[in-house]
């Protein structure tokens, strides 16, 4: 998008001024950047891209954010970070399983966990290096936070609700769609079952020996340098 301030006759602080309009309207705040991994990202108040939720903490929201990051020689998204860690979750299902074979609803027991402990296995150890804590899948809030539509879509409130409004404003939906079922595991439960996110929003009428999409999350070490743009083109790369 390009602006001809001359054409216009406008100059100094009324070209700042516009500035600033055309800035609102777009979802951004005038000058608002987050020093981090390295480089400046803008911050937003609306739509794609990154927010600032509260003092140190950062959430990626939005359908089309560019929070794209290259680990383990694959394609994975930043969902979240404060000043502690980076969370990111796998671009891809790894396929559809159960999350136990035996229906337990408790994730240290769980076959899931056992088998993303071999994928974790197999990870390069250079990229292991930068890896803070475990692996595991996304819970609930990191769904939740990842959408733009956030007053509307935010809560547990729609708790069986099936709203196609909150599958046209969060990355993860998009990347959900690409499982086998159209749907992913999540660590959240409830007394009896998992709960899953995607075909039908939240649902815990499920059984845990369904078989639904699997997205591995990890938290790295916030210290990171990266290079890139976070676009599905130039993502972020990490800097040995």
């Amino acid at each position: 998008m390009f602006f001809y301030f001359e054409y216009w006759g406008l100059e100094g602080g009324n070209v700042e001024f516009l500035i600033k309009v055309f800035v609102s309207v777009l979802g951004f705040t005038i000058g608002d950047y987050v020093s981090v991994f390295g480089t400046e990202i803008p911050l937003v108040n609306k739509g794609n891209g990154l927010y600032k939720l509260e003092d140190g903490f950062y959430a990626y929201r939005g359908l089309h954010p560019d929070n794209y990051i290259y680990f383990n020689n694959e394609l994975w998204r930043i969902m979240s970070f404060n000043d502690n860690f980076v969370k990111i979750v796998k671009n891809e299902s790894l396929g559809d399983m159960a999350f136990d074979v035996d229906g337990s609803n408790v994730w240290e027991e769980s076959s899931l966990k056992e088998y993303l402990k071999s994928y974790y296995d197999k990870i390069d150890s250079k990229y292991k290096s930068f890896v803070y804590g475990g692996i595991e899948v996304m819970n609930i809030d990191d769904y939740l936070m990842s959408n733009s539509n956030f007053e509307f879509c935010g809560s547990l409130n729609l708790y069986f609700k099936n709203d196609e409004r909150c599958f046209k404003t969060s990355y993860i939906n998009d990347i959900v769609k690409g499982s086998k079922n159209g749907a992913a595991w999540t660590l959240t439960k409830d007394e009896d079952t998992v709960f899953y996110v995607g075909n039908t929003y939240f649902n815990d009428i499920r059984s845990s020996d369904s078989n639904f999409g699997v997205l591995p999350v990890l938290s790295l070490d916030r210290n990171i340098e990266l290079y890139g743009k976070g676009t599905l083109q130039y993502p972020y790369k990490i800097k040995n």
